[in-house]
């Protein structure tokens, strides 16, 4: 090892880019695996759990770079998702009873809706990656999307019955069938559409927004 002399000097020559100059404030920089940088959140977390079991008060701790950029958003992203996954269903619910009219009908069209939403979802966990700023809203556009085009579908189907249809579910599918794909397809093709863009968060945006409205 180095000497107490050689780590005075060590220390003196890196005054003001490692250490502040008064010897009060230090810097250090690291990098995470990939494995980290998955969950950048438990990795931040248990930097500042190591900084307080060796005395370092955590708001003592000042973070920076793109690493703690991330995390950040990744905890506004979660706190955006608890906060507005309730509201979105809370406004459904409303709407789908305002237009349905019916308690069963009603829950049905939530429960369709609810499975939209929980797709992406599911596909953003089980390829690896985790919810961003951008993809915290695509459950809830799944989610709507669906709702409207559960309704449409009802609607063909108590039309259907009204009418005397001996076979209204098959009636309100050949009904409703092409414009809620278009509708599906038409808004796909503008998520897709954000593939050209060169930022990455956009482009898996596009790629989950597309997968989720499609799907």
């Amino acid at each position: 090892g180095r000497s107490v002399a050689e780590q005075e000097r060590l220390k003196e020559s890196l005054a003001g880019i490692f250490f502040s100059l008064d010897g009060e404030r230090e810097a250090i920089f690291l990098r995470s695996t990939k494995a980290g940088f998955l969950d950048r959140i438990a990795v931040y977390d248990l930097i500042e759990t190591a900084a307080d079991a060796i005395g370092i008060q955590s708001d003592t701790i000042r973070f920076t770079g793109p690493g703690y950029l991330g995390v950040m958003g990744d905890r506004e992203s979660r706190e955006t998702l608890e906060g507005v996954t309730p509201v979105t269903f809370l406004i459904s619910a409303i709407f789908a009873w305002l237009l349905l009219q019916n308690l069963r009908t009603a829950g049905i069209a939530l429960f369709a809706s609810g499975i939209a939403a929980g797709l992406p979802v599911a596909v953003i966990y089980f390829s690896g990656n985790g919810m961003t700023h951008l993809l915290v809203v695509v459950p809830s556009l799944a989610q709507l999307l669906a709702l409207s085009n559960a309704v449409h579908l009802i609607q063909y189907y108590k039309g259907a019955i009204e009418s005397g249809d001996t076979h209204p579910a098959l009636t309100a599918l050949k009904n409703g069938f092409r414009p809620t794909v278009a509708a599906c397809v038409t808004t796909g093709i503008g998520f897709l559409a954000l593939q050209s863009r060169s930022l990455p968060a956009v482009r898996s945006f596009s790629f989950y927004g597309t997968i989720s409205v499609i799907g």
